[in-house]
């Protein structure tokens, strides 16, 4: 499943960090004249074209808009470390929404999704006075992180990059990386690496992301704090999206979540952290969710 050039277009906002400006990416499927606008935020090593099937069956209806957060995706890398943090990712969403308001586009109904890093920024988004997000998606996180869940992503960046030396094998391992998405069709997984590799000064293939974003995160993992706060002062229908299988999002925290007057959940059986988006089950829920609310 694959959006037609004609529906496709991406662009630039320019976002500030201590070292300078950077042109942050985000990809456009549909029309913008649309009333109703969806933000699609990946998670910490992902990248916006992991909502591609998911622009492909909401685009009738909606302007999708997917950001590559700076460090990930066509986005330029960061100069430090320190400039991956939660802080400088909200001031990068502060300049993505102030684009939109200049050009009027936040009138309109304005539903937002985010996987796992780009959750937590909805979380604190949706949570503002006044936020213009008037519907949440959360992929597989909450306001309340699964230790062993952030120990099994710091183990797996211990292990270092993943690499090969052609594009066969680095599809090998990144299924094996991935194993938590649970099973998808191969064209599935062809999808997600094309969009997440590159190729180093070695003539190895390599993910895509800047590799400071794992020293930064072993930093912050240590400093995270609850969200419960915000959570509940959150007004607008939430929807949770939850591995069954998954550390990150455990069982007793989305049992809280859905307790909760105005949050509806599905579990995705065989799947961990977190369900990829990409497979007709996942992608079914969100649309019969978005369609009764």
């Amino acid at each position: 499943m694959k959006p037609s050039k004609k529906q496709y277009n991406s662009h630039e906002v320019l976002t500030v960090r201590p070292s300078g400006l950077y042109k942050m990416v985000y990809h456009q499927w549909g029309e913008i004249t649309s009333p109703n606008i969806l933000i699609a935020v990946h998670g910490l090593t992902g990248n916006g074209r992991q909502f591609d099937r998911l622009a492909e069956i909401l685009s009738p209806d909606y302007c999708i808009l997917a950001l590559d957060v700076i460090g990930r995706g066509q986005s330029p890398w960061a100069t430090f470390s320190s400039e991956y943090s939660y802080e400088y990712h909200l001031n990068d969403l502060q300049a993505f929404f102030i684009e939109l308001q200049m050009k009027g586009y936040l009138n309109k109904s304005i539903t937002y999704v985010g996987t796992s890093m780009g959750g937590l920024l909805g979380i604190l988004l949706a949570s503002f006075p006044n936020s213009p997000i008037k519907r949440l998606i959360l992929n597989d996180i909450g306001p309340e992180i699964g230790v062993s869940g952030v120990n099994d992503i710091i183990q797996a960046s211990k292990r270092g990059p993943l690499t090969a030396s052609n594009l066969e094998q680095y599809k090998i391992k990144y299924q094996q990386y991935y194993q938590s998405y649970g099973p998808l069709e191969k064209n599935a997984w062809d999808e997600l690496v094309k969009y997440d590799h590159r190729i180093n000064n070695d003539g190895n293939y390599i993910r895509k992301h800047d590799p400071k974003i794992n020293d930064a995160f072993k930093v912050q993992a240590t400093q995270m704090q609850s969200l419960w706060g915000p959570f509940k002062a959150i007004k607008c229908p939430i929807f949770i999206i939850r591995g069954k299988e998954s550390k990150l999002l455990e069982n007793n925290v989305y049992q809280q979540m859905i307790m909760q007057e105005n949050v509806d959940g599905v579990e995705i059986e065989g799947v961990g952290h977190a369900p990829s988006l990409m497979r007709e089950e996942e992608l079914n829920a969100i649309n019969n969710w978005l369609e009764k609310h």
